[in-house]
């Protein structure tokens, strides 16, 4: 589903998974080896926290968790955290994606916004409470101020890029929907 000017309305169209799962590996990739030192804001961005924000607002749920777990294992598995976290995070930030796709709000431009500061809000308490479950605590305030705000900040700002470089991909490759008399 492509909100900002339809390109398809046929929400189960195969070839955005074809297309999503090199985009997935190379995000997650990206994020792993290129990202891993950039700080920006004082926060690293979590590329494939805003590509699959992006992706499910643009195409659909299913394809969107499907794309998530699969960069979070490429992500998990270079990670030193706890295997697991980093899904359970994006789990919990993509349950967040899917409300922007069922609510009224649906054609809004600013609903991505909305939906990738929320994303990035769950996805950071989630990770803050798996951490202090884990034994390190951090205190919430403190993680909210210096982590989790400034990190949806830079999600902010880069939602515009990655949603209209999807949405430019997928009017480019996908196939028009014919309609035949």
């Amino acid at each position: 589903m492509y909100s900002d000017g339809d390109v398809s309305t046929n929400k189960t169209v195969a070839i955005g998974v074809y297309l999503g799962i090199p985009l997935v590996f190379l995000v997650a990739l990206s994020q792993t080896a290129l990202i891993h030192d950039a700080w920006l804001l004082g926060v690293r961005p979590n590329l494939l926290l805003v590509f699959t924000v992006a992706w499910v607002l643009l195409r659909d749920v299913r394809q969107g968790i499907i794309l998530g777990m699969i960069g979070g294992i490429v992500l998990e598995v270079n990670s030193a955290a706890t295997f697991g976290s980093i899904l359970l995070a994006l789990s919990a930030a993509l349950g967040v994606a899917a409300l922007g796709e069922i609510n009224a709000f649906q054609g809004a431009w600013f609903l991505k916004y909305l939906v990738i500061a929320g994303a990035t809000l769950v996805y950071g308490l989630v990770s803050v409470t798996l951490l202090g479950l884990m034994g390190h605590w951090l205190p919430l305030g403190a993680a909210l101020v210096r982590i989790i705000l400034p990190e949806m900040l830079l999600h902010l700002l880069l939602m515009m890029p990655v949603y209209g470089l999807l949405l430019w991909l997928g009017r480019r490759l996908e196939p028009r929907a014919v309609e035949l008399d």
